[in-house]
């Protein structure tokens, strides 16, 4: 159960990271770990797991330090894990509620991703074309001037 904590958590930390840029704590307008909303919480949440499990694959231990430190809730999945006092304690799926509630949190990210990029997608293409073709094919954004007929 270990290494599939291990792996989803580092992969999933790459791919929000990839998707939506910068950790929520690493923001410059970030808010106070205890402030999160569910959806920073449970990014920030799967970030320690993956930084616990980074150290240590085998004996993974909790990384909380600076602004790590405080409670991350996630209230849509009835969640709340104390970080103040786990620095150096080992990892326990239990704290989670067990493989359910690692996968209950995992399926929230992704569903939740999964919406976000969506949006921004709609957003991105309202002129008809993909958001790829917008960064290739400047020329047929919404923003820059037709090309000239000459």
């Amino acid at each position: 159960m270990f290494s599939a904590m291990a792996v989803t958590s580092q992969g999933a930390d790459r791919a929000l990271l990839d998707a939506l840029g910068k950790r929520p704590l690493d923001r410059h307008d970030a808010l106070p770990i205890n402030g999160l909303a569910d959806f920073e919480a449970a990014w920030t949440l799967f970030y320690m797991i993956r930084c616990a499990f980074a150290h240590d694959p085998f004996n993974p231990r909790w990384e909380c330090r600076g602004r790590y430190l405080g409670t991350l809730r996630v209230t849509a999945l009835g969640l709340s894990v104390d970080l103040r006092s786990r620095n150096g304690q080992r990892f326990q799926s239990a704290e989670l509620g067990g493989l359910g509630g690692y996968l209950s949190l995992f399926r929230f990210l992704h569903d939740q991703t999964a919406d976000s990029v969506a949006a921004n997608q709609r957003v991105m293409a309202s002129d008809g074309s993909e958001p790829w073709q917008q960064v290739a094919n400047p020329a047929t954004s919404q923003n820059s001037p037709a090309p000239s007929q000459a």
